[in-house]
């Protein structure tokens, strides 16, 4: 009976030798790591007299072990342990796959917005650099850590912990991370792509500029684009223009975010579409260099626009238009939207107040719904509304809106004449813009923009 035991136990040994063997042959283990603290980081490689090699001859002091790597529907996870400063960490990091912005630069590169189901860390870059192909610029380095990586395949892991830490790993390119292919056009926030490090550094000044001609162009906006104010035209309108830089292995990166937004208003008799829009213009540049591709730091979010008629006069469609964060033209999305019906406001002769109050309460009024960019099914109850109301939520703005293919959100909606005197009348209508702005991962504040203007209602 004792040999049957002792047998039975040498089974599960071997048994449990060949499951670690097995998992040992799927992780990859490096050892070439730098763990450092944020604030020393900042002192070696975030100056304007900072050197490139300033990381790389540290010492190699942490090291990573990843396994269980997995690739799918353009998703990724795997489980890594992290050695540094006397400790071992586990991370389970799981997250969507992306093409780098680098990759319209020339440079293929796939980057992954992911998260430590652990919480033992924050993923600040997660890229698989693939090399430079006719490479447009050469400013963004690829590697900081290990400078013979700067022009070949490798993968970037940088990651902080709870004690400000920064660790740095740069390593071969595991198997199963090979020839990655992303399945949609989206780009990831540039914090966690090529500016990984705003989010890391400690926070620079962010400025508020004067949108002057000169000021405008830097942000990316033709001057000779925009357009002045008057019913029955195409109008623009623009906001403050935000600057911030950073400075980071002696690259000194710039970038401007304009908010800014087209209206259209005519006077109304039949069917009349009024329009208002919210965009953005952006510039991005390292070194003076343009990074035409670069999405920008600063991000929008919780943009509500809100249309307003006057006296005898009623919405009768509305709709979003425009592409967000994630979700093109056509696609659905989880909005708010309201209105302040027709049937309890005062068409006949409002005062300016009235007609304010009209508009607080469409937006006091606002209910979620998931809506189809582009469709009708914007009116509440199906009623006439004399003020309408929608919100973008948490679906995010940043990209250069005054180029094709850039993200916006517009509000349609079409007035009619109403009224039983068959009369004329001159009233005011309103536009209200508000938004909130972030600068990375932290808010910065809030915007705002009213448009106020004379039209005709005819019968």
């Amino acid at each position: 009976m004792k040999k049957i035991k002792s047998l039975i136990l040498v089974v599960v040994m071997l048994a449990s030798f060949s499951i670690s063997a097995y998992a040992s042959e799927n992780s990859i283990a490096m050892n070439n790591g730098v763990a450092i603290p944020i604030e020393e980081f900042d002192q070696l490689y975030g100056q304007s007299d900072s050197k490139v090699d300033a990381i790389s001859n540290l010492e190699k002091n942490a090291s990573i072990s990843l396994s269980e790597i997995l690739v799918k529907d353009n998703t990724l996870s795997f489980k890594a342990t992290v050695n540094y400063d006397s400790q071992q960490k586990e991370v389970f990091a799981s997250g969507e796959l992306f093409n780098s912005t680098k990759k319209n630069m020339g440079i293929n590169s796939v980057v992954a917005d992911l998260k430590d189901e652990n919480h033992n860390f924050d993923i600040q870059l997660f890229e698989v650099f693939y090399g430079n192909q006719d490479a447009k610029t050469s400013v963004l380095n690829s590697s900081i850590v290990d400078l013979s990586l700067l022009e070949s395949p490798h993968v970037n892991i940088y990651l902080t912990d709870s004690n400000n830490n920064l660790i740095l790993f740069e390593i071969s390119i595991p198997d199963e991370l090979n020839n990655i292919t992303v399945n949609h056009n989206e780009m990831t926030a540039a914090v966690k792509d090529y500016a990984w490090f705003v989010n890391v550094l400690p926070r620079n000044e962010i400025q508020e500029i004067k949108a002057t001609p000169m000021a405008i162009q830097e942000a990316g906006l033709d001057i000779s684009s925009i357009s002045p104010s008057a019913i029955n035209y195409d109008s623009d309108w623009v906001d403050t223009i935000l600057y911030y830089q950073e400075r980071i292995g002696g690259v000194l990166y710039e970038w401007r975010s304009l908010p800014m937004g087209t209206w259209y208003a005519q006077n109304v008799s039949n069917d009349t579409t009024w329009t208002n829009a919210f965009k953005v213009s952006e510039s991005t540049t390292a070194d003076g260099v343009k990074l035409s591709y670069g999405t920008n730091i600063f991000t929008y979010e919780d943009v509500n626009l809100v249309t307003t008629v006057g006296g005898k006069t009623k919405i009768t469609r509305a709709y979003i238009a425009g592409v967000l964060e994630g979700k093109a033209s056509g696609s659905s999305l989880a909005a708010l939207i309201g209105a302040k019906l027709y049937s309890t406001a005062l068409p006949g002769a409002p005062s300016l107040s009235e007609i304010k109050s009209w508009a607080s309460a469409a937006k006091a009024a606002m209910v979620g719904k998931t809506i189809t960019l582009g469709s009708s099914n914007l009116i509440v109850n199906n009623e006439a509304a004399v003020s309408q109301s929608a919100s973008s939520k948490s679906n995010v703005i940043y990209k250069n809106t005054t180029s094709s293919g850039g993200h916006s959100l517009t509000l349609q909606t079409v007035a009619q004449y109403n009224s039983s005197t068959n009369t004329s009348v001159t009233t005011t209508g309103m536009m209200d813009i508000s938004w909130k702005t972030k600068l990375g991962v932290s808010n910065y504040n809030t915007g705002s923009n009213h448009i106020e203007f004379t039209y005709t209602s005819n019968p």
